[in-house]
């Protein structure tokens, strides 16, 4: 299960985002949100949902390195 708060203002997501280890980054209506910058800016680990994206930076960044990416399809298997 995961930890998904309800009726966060932005300022609150932000701390809720910034204590926790991993993040979800799933996709956004490009293919990538917003949620995965949060996630690198505020130190925790994107877990990134989005299938057959091409993410910013990615001839210059190892997005393996600092992030995990599940297919969407296991989603629904993941655990905290």
């Amino acid at each position: 299960d995961f930890y998904l708060p309800e009726n966060l203002d932005h300022d609150e997501y932000l701390c809720a985002m910034s204590r926790s280890t991993f993040c979800i980054a799933a996709r956004g209506n490009a293919g990538w949100s917003p949620r995965l910058d949060e996630a690198i800016q505020l130190g925790c680990i994107p877990v990134i949902l989005a299938d057959n994206t091409d993410f910013p930076f990615d001839h210059i960044l190892n997005y393996s390195k600092f992030s995990l990416k599940v297919p969407e399809t296991e989603f629904e298997g993941l655990k905290t």
